[in-house]
Formats: structure tokens, C-alpha cells, sequence
């Protein structure tokens, strides 16, 4: 007679065949898993390694042949530059040597100290002392002002405005080619790397409504930033200000885009370029 001990010990057995079955088939299945992730993993990792090769390449060529796409596109024409004095250097020397590879006059670097962020009584009393304003104001007041008075100086090639403000240091000048004023042709390339604050924005907004199709504002800062940048605000509301955009000011193509913008301007054509929000194209069409 069967006893429930031998049934017992039956399923017992049973269970662990199952149980060895189900661990051999897993072991397998897990086995060509990891294989096919790993070829996976592999085919990913040599096209990631081949498409660096590619970019490491075209940035080469790139390098290589900034000079080359934009010799001769500025030849004889007056570039004045305007920065907030936390740029780095390296932006603007950079983009110094390729104005001039473009045969650029440098008409004189303008550097817009971090006073005028700054709501000190001081700074609003050597502002007012500058533009010679008589009585109370705010600093938003005086801003604005001082943007009005350089954008009308620059409109006719120079005046009294902009050696005030440097008597006072809020603003640093590199005369350049040793002119005095930036000339009334001049274009203005103003170079940026963040959200707009201070004189810089008013400052940009008055130039673009006085001198149309004049001037260029162009971005050094990271990806992320583009959209809250100076750039990124333009393009977002450009109100009655009349200028071109470039972004990514730090790279070959950036730079290039920005000498054929400032090239642009002989035929009154303004854009937003480059690959940011608001962007039109990568960069102008290559006529004229």
C-alpha cells in the first residue's frame, strides 16, 4: 500500500526537478542575454567612438579653415566691440583675430564695468555725474539714459558720453587702432555670455533702434543658457531693435557666422544664427 510518506517524498522530487529545471533554464537565458548585451554594448561603444572621430575630425577642418571661409569679408570696415567686463578674454581674442584675418579695422574694445549692476549710491552718483544729471533719480533712470546718449554717439561716429562714463571707470576702453571713436559706419559687435544685466541691455536695445542693420549681438555662453542669455532675450522679444543674433560665439562656427552677419549688413540684412532657440539658420547665406 502506498503510504502519504512515499507521496510525500514523490512531489518533493518533483518540485525539485522543477526548481533544477527552471535554474538550468535560466542560466541559459541569462547566458544569451549577457551576450547579446554585450555585442550590444560593444556596436555602442565603437559608435560612439566613430562618430568623436567625426566630430574630432570636422572640428579640425573647421579650425582649419576659419581663416580661409572668412579672409577679405570685412576688408577695410570698422568693428567696434562691445563686452561686459566678466568675458573672458579668451572670447574676445579669439574673435579679435578672426575680424582681422577678415580685414576688420578694429575700431576699439568697450568694456562695461559690474557697476552698473551694482545699486550702490555711489555708482548712481558717478552715473549722474557723468551724464551731468542734475537732481533725485533711480538707477533704472540713469541706465536708460546713458544708453540713449551712447547709442546717439555711436550713431555719429562719437561725442562726449563714452569718456565720461571712462573718466568715472564705468566703462574701460581699448582704443584699438588708436582712432578715437569709432568712426560713423562703424558696425557694432557686442560679445555676451549670460543674462543680460546693467548698462547692457538697454544699451544694445537703444543701438538697434538707432543704428539699424548695425548691430551684431553674439553668445559665448553654455548650451543650457542660451535661452536666459542676452541672445536668447533678444530673439524672444526684439521689440523696435533692429540687429542680428549669432550664438556659440566660441566655436569655429560661431565665429564665422558672425563676420558673414557683420558682412551681411552692406545689403541691411539682419538674422538670428546659429542652432539656440530662435535661431533662423546656422548661419547667413554666403552671397555678396
Amino acid at each position: 500500500m502506498i503510504s502519504f510518506r512515499f507521496h510525500l517524498v514523490s512531489l518533493t522530487a518533483v518540485f525539485l526537478a522543477l526548481a533544477l529545471g527552471i535554474v538550468l533554464g535560466a542560466t541559459v537565458v541569462n547566458q544569451a542575454t549577457v551576450k547579446l548585451l554585450d555585442d550590444r554594448i560593444a556596436t555602442v561603444r565603437k559608435e560612439a567612438a566613430d562618430a568623436r572621430g567625426a566630430l574630432s575630425l570636422w572640428s579640425k577642418f573647421g579650425d582649419d579653415a576659419e581663416t580661409a571661409l572668412v579672409t577679405g569679408r570685412l576688408e577695410g570696415v570698422r568693428v567696434l566691440t562691445v563686452a561686459p567686463e566678466t568675458l573672458s578674454s579668451d572670447i574676445t581674442d579669439k574673435m579679435h583675430a578672426v575680424l582681422a584675418a577678415a580685414g576688420a579695422i578694429d575700431a576699439g574694445t568697450v568694456r562695461i564695468d559690474n557697476a552698473w549692476s551694482d545699486e550702490s549710491p555711489t555708482t548712481l552718483a558717478d552715473i549722474g555725474e557723468s551724464l551731468g544729471i542734475v537732481g533725485p533719480t533711480s538707477l533704472d533712470t540713469a541706465i536708460a539714459a546713458a544708453a540713449a546718449r551712447l547709442a546717439q554717439d555711436f550713431l555719429v561716429g562719437g561725442g562726449p558720453t563714452l569718456p565720461a562714463l571712462a573718466a568715472k571707470n564705468l566703462v574701460h576702453l581699448d582704443s584699438g587702432d588708436g582712432a578715437s571713436a569709432p568712426g560713423e559706419d562703424a558696425r557694432i559687435l557686442v560679445l555676451e555670455d549670460g543674462p543680460p544685466s546693467g548698462l547692457l541691455e538697454p544699451l544694445v536695445r537703444a543701438l538697434g533702434a538707432s543704428m539699424p542693420a548695425r548691430v551684431l549681438v553674439a553668445d559665448g555662453g553654455p548650451d543650457e543658457e542660451i535661452g536666459v542669455s542676452l541672445v536668447g532675450v533678444l530673439r524672444e522679444t526684439p521689440d523696435n531693435a533692429r540687429l542680428s543674433t549669432v550664438d556659440h560665439i566660441r566655436s569655429t562656427q560661431g565665429r564665422v557666422a558672425a563676420v558673414l552677419a557683420l558682412r551681411d549688413f552692406d545689403r541691411l540684412v539682419i538674422g538670428d544664427y546659429g542652432s539656440g532657440p530662435g535661431a533662423d539658420r546656422a548661419a547667413p547665406a554666403a552671397g555678396g
